[in-house]
């Protein structure tokens, strides 16, 4: 019955039909009750508390989720890379237990809460389940927490705060209307926030551009399962598997489900719904792919084959001021690695038989337990001039865009360069998005060069530069694909990517990217610059 109501009312919420009249009359009702109760708290009539360290705010302005929860465990991540000491406080929606609780490692979902638990199990920060939000926030400042995250809490105005975050999907604010004769929880605030993310849609002024991305799926230790273990989404292709998503929109996660390939059979639950294994009863035989928040629900179901598709929020630098929270140095040389001792750097000893760099990659990520979303950018030795603002700019382009890669490119202004088979061309779609990679001249201007070869390009010619980033789980995708007709033509690693049908993301370099060393005499002229400088 939940389940009927809730459909019936988000297709009103976000249809085109009006609400009724007396739907429209509690609306106005609500409306101004919530009006009243944000100006008592602007004027002091009730009371904010405020705290000792920064409160940064994530919520949403709709009923349902948005991508909340992933939001907070990025914001998480990059407070600890950037040596703070973060703390979650949460409401807990959907829990059966009552009172303040802190989540631990023996926590359920039905005591602390479905968000919650899956907060702390990504991030193992301290998460305070509380109704009152404030008093929460208060006690991880006593246990040592220097900020503080509240995950959805635009609406719980006596927890002061330094920051707010909206977090908004394709649905946008549906009809624009109040409960409920909407899907809003409050009207249009005078102020908006500080940080609006989006997801599903095109960020417009104001707005800052997100994407979900789905990592890696892992093995749920069920009774009929006890060994995790993790495996790539292509892995699930080609048979039909059932997807379970009790969130504030399952399309959305059936959808990018399809999107990767995947023969999807959809299971859709309310938002924090409470499962019981008569609701896999018809599937339990079958390969089941849920959503974390739903997989700290079901982890004692006697599925046979059952497995978590983690959900991260990817933001683009400019809004988390993202730069790079480890340096690691991968290679198969003692004397390199000796070489390295006493510099900031982690060292990776690989295997001597790695086919590329990117191979050799992958067995970093995997030794370094690096997460699926994890965005990596490889600096290959051969680069040791290339300026910082393009690694920032491989690291966004990624960020920004939902391909598993991303590379940068430079204008070409010579022929020189354009008929030169070791500097490798590239032609990108409307997008952004790299649509071939080639030693010959691309594209080739037909009239133009049918009467003059020795000018400089009068079209948009640009030259491959090779610095890379990837999404830390696609390397492991990377190595199961087999070098394709096109790559062995070419010599050019990266059309293996495009050739298995995936997307590499294409950013201009912001600086002049010098040469790198490939000769004797590349080495010659970099170290007689290392000597001068």
């Amino acid at each position: 019955m939940r389940a009927v109501i809730e459909r019936a009312l988000l297709s009103r919420w976000f249809g085109e039909a009006p609400p009724a009249w007396p739907v429209r009359a509690l609306a106005a009702a609500y409306g101004a009750l919530m009006r009243v109760r944000r100006w008592a708290y602007r004027v002091g009539l009730r009371r904010v508390r405020s705290l000792p360290v920064p409160v940064v705010v994530v919520g949403n302005r709709i009923v349902g989720g948005a991508g909340k929860t992933p939001t907070v465990i990025a914001l998480v991540h990059a407070l600890r890379a950037r040596g703070w000491r973060p703390g979650v406080v949460s409401r807990g929606h959907g829990r059966e237990a009552t009172g303040a609780r802190r989540v631990g490692e023996g926590s359920r979902a039905a005591e602390v809460g479905d968000e919650p638990l899956l907060v702390h199990r990504a991030t193992g920060v301290a998460v305070e389940v509380d109704r009152d939000r404030a008093a929460a926030a208060a006690r991880l400042v006593e246990a040592g927490c220097d900020v503080v995250i509240a995950d959805d809490g635009l609406q719980h105005l006596r927890l002061g705060r330094r920051v707010e975050v909206e977090v908004q999907d394709a649905r946008g604010f549906g009809n624009g209307r109040v409960l409920p004769a909407g899907p809003l929880r409050e009207p249009p605030p005078a102020r908006p926030a500080d940080l609006r993310l989006v997801h599903g849609r095109a960020a417009a002024a104001g707005e800052t551009a997100m994407v979900l991305a789905l990592a890696a799926p892992r093995r749920l230790p069920t009774a009929a399962a006890t060994k995790p273990d993790a495996r790539p989404l292509s892995d699930f292709a080609g048979r039909p598997v059932h997807a379970v998503a009790g969130i504030g929109d399952p399309t959305r996660f059936f959808t990018a489900l399809r999107d990767a390939g995947l023969d999807v059979v959809e299971h859709p639950f309310p938002d924090h719904h409470r499962y019981v294994p008569a609701d896999f009863a018809a599937f339990a035989d079958a390969t089941v792919l849920m959503t974390g928040k739903d997989a700290v629900k079901c982890q004692d179901f006697p599925l046979a084959d059952a497995w978590e598709v983690p959900v991260a929020a990817i933001v683009p630098d400019r809004a988390l001021d993202a730069g790079a929270s480890a340096v690691v140095l991968a290679t198969d040389d003692p004397r390199i690695a000796a070489a390295a001792e006493g510099l900031p750097v982690r060292v990776c000893m690989t295997r001597a038989d790695h086919a590329s760099g990117t191979d050799r990659l992958a067995e970093c990520a995997a030794q370094c337990g690096w997460p699926d979303a994890a965005i990596v950018v490889n600096l290959q030795g051969d680069e040791p001039f290339a300026p910082p603002s393009a690694l920032r700019a491989v690291a966004a382009a990624l960020a920004a865009s939902a391909a598993p890669m991303a590379t940068l490119a430079a204008p070409i202004t010579d022929a020189a360069t354009l008929f030169d088979p070791n500097a490798v061309k590239v032609v990108v779609d409307a997008a952004g998005h790299a649509l071939y990679f080639s030693r010959a001249p691309i594209p080739w201007d037909r009239d133009r060069y049918a009467a003059d070869r020795l000018g400089p390009p009068a079209a948009p010619c640009l030259r491959h530069i090779g610095l890379y980033a990837y999404r830390a789980g696609f390397l492991r995708t990377f190595q199961t694909l087999a070098p394709g007709r096109l790559e062995r033509l070419e010599s050019l690693e990266q059309l293996r990517v495009l050739e298995a049908g995936h997307r590499i993301a294409v950013a201009l370099s912001p600086d002049p990217f010098p040469p790198g060393i490939d000769t004797e005499d590349d080495l010659a002229r970099a170290e007689a610059a290392l000597r001068d400088a």
